[in-house]
């Protein structure tokens, strides 16, 4: 059995990206504290996988489209995991809505997704956490028109990582890891794979280990904090 290294309270993490982050961590012997919102199947399906580590993993629900939760959820799993040290703001949404189009509800949904709520889980981690490391998952295109709320509101998660890592040194970090094309797009929005690969300098997508990787790095260097590592072959640059 690995020897415990804490546990981390992961939002979104039942599919896609905060998946193989929660499988990472629970292989450097974390136990996962695994929010969920609609994904409650998937979420259960990684019990048993989280425990082949020797960990294990407890489900919470919650909408985190409001972030009175926030408060609610880190207290949650604080209960189930005292020796909680590790937060990944992983919750997203993603779908296109040009500037012209966005209507007051959709800029409400991806700015308490990817700031607000964010921020308020990182105050009440700050609150119960004695020396801990907070990880938000931004991303790493440069502006795009057909995403503006999605867009501007991931540019603010950036901004609150390096303002929060500023307020809360030296117990806690606070960092986070930009991918670019990683995984094909959720339904509703386009794939442009063959466009990415043709224009970044490494001329290739990622793949889904290049994340855990990067998340590796946050875990093995206690001295890096407000950073974001940008795991994207480039494609920031465009």
């Amino acid at each position: 059995m690995l020897k415990p290294a804490g546990a981390a309270l992961i939002t979104g993490g039942a599919k896609r990206l905060g998946r193989a982050l929660a499988l990472h961590l629970a292989s450097q012997g974390y136990d996962i504290a695994l929010h969920c919102h609609q994904s409650r199947s998937e979420a259960e399906a990684l019990i048993p996988v989280v425990a082949s580590f020797g960990r294990r993993l407890e489900i919470l629900s919650a909408d985190l489209s409001q972030a009175e939760n926030a408060e609610t959820l880190v207290n949650q799993a604080f209960e189930h995991f005292p020796a909680l040290n590790l937060l990944l703001n992983n919750a997203s949404a993603f779908y296109p809505v040009s500037f012209a189009e966005t209507t007051p509800a959709q800029w409400d949904q991806f700015y308490h997704l990817h700031v607000k709520t964010p921020f308020f889980l990182i105050q009440a981690f700050a609150r119960r956490c004695q020396a801990g490391l907070v990880v938000n998952m931004t991303d790493a295109q440069a502006p795009q028109p057909d995403y503006f709320a999605y867009a501007l509101s991931k540019q603010n998660l950036g901004d609150l990582t390096r303002l929060a890592a500023r307020s809360l040194g030296p117990t806690l970090r606070v960092n986070a890891i930009a991918p670019g094309y990683i995984l094909a797009p959720v339904a509703g929005n386009p794939d442009n794979a063959a466009d990415i690969r043709a224009q970044i300098p490494l001329q290739r997508t990622g793949a889904v280990q290049d994340i855990t990787k990067a998340l590796q790095v946050f875990l093995d260097n206690p001295y890096l904090t407000g950073q974001t590592l940008y795991v994207d072959g480039g494609l920031n640059l465009l």
